[in-house]
């Protein structure tokens, strides 16, 4: 059976170890140049976010921007990312006072992050370059909803139901391969951790009536996160 504690700590070792071992082997052969990308993420969820939300799936997209540090095989920057992990319609009967007509509720549950970030990742004269991260900054959860009369009409209402923030830090490790001189394809996997912070899923949402009632939980966003990017130099 999957020990998340266990998987948890094999990363952070996993990336302890890489780090000096590519400082050590590190030699600035070939200049070095800063980058931009976006990218695909999906989250799964380990240790209390599954155990208190059940196996919530969290498909994102991000964007990165880093800048090399001069002589040296560390990058600084920032990360911004955005997913969604549940989303929930429910179709209901005069939910606006004074009418007869039925309505679509729409309610996702949405994710923003923002991070500073560092990499390692030594400029060795090979195609396919490794390397290792670190980031922190802050996580926000947020629910938002939108009320219409059918699928393609104009929104009668909608606005943001549920928030929260908290810290968060990430590590991750991977590859960098070239398409072409200018552009890079990164493949890689994160481990991501939250404080703790309240959030709803799409199951916390109960109408009684016209009133809608929310059962909001709490736990860290602890997950792994199989990335893909495109990147390019500059």
């Amino acid at each position: 059976m999957y020990d998340d504690n266990k998987g948890k700590v094999y990363i952070m070792k996993s990336g302890l170890l890489i780090i000096p071992l590519m400082l050590l082997l590190w030699q600035p052969v070939i200049s070095q140049k800063s980058f931009v990308g976006i990218g695909l993420q999906h989250g799964l969820p380990l240790g209390n976010l599954k155990e208190t939300a059940g196996s919530v799936q969290m498909p994102g997209i991000h964007g990165l921007a880093m800048y090399n540090l001069p002589n040296s095989p560390i990058y600084a920057g920032l990360e911004a990312g955005y997913s969604i992990y549940g989303t929930e319609l429910t179709k209901l009967e005069s939910l606006m006072p004074g009418t007869r007509q039925n309505h679509r509720v729409r309610r996702n549950n949405n994710l923003l992050h923002l991070m500073g970030t560092l990499r390692l990742m030594p400029d060795w004269p090979t195609k396919i370059k490794p390397y290792a991260e670190v980031g922190a900054g802050a996580l926000h959860a947020y629910t938002r909803s939108k009320i219409r009369e059918n699928r393609t009409s104009e929104a009668i209402s909608a606005g943001t139901e549920h928030f929260d923030w908290a810290f968060a830090y990430q590590t991750g490790l991977g590859i960098m391969t070239p398409v072409t001189p200018n552009t890079f394809l990164e493949i890689g996997i994160k481990y991501f951790q939250s404080q703790p912070l309240e959030y709803l899923t799409r199951r916390d949402a109960k109408y009684i009536g016209n009133e809608v009632y929310f059962h909001t939980r709490k736990s860290h966003f602890i997950m792994f996160q199989p990335v893909i990017r495109i990147s390019g130099t500059f």
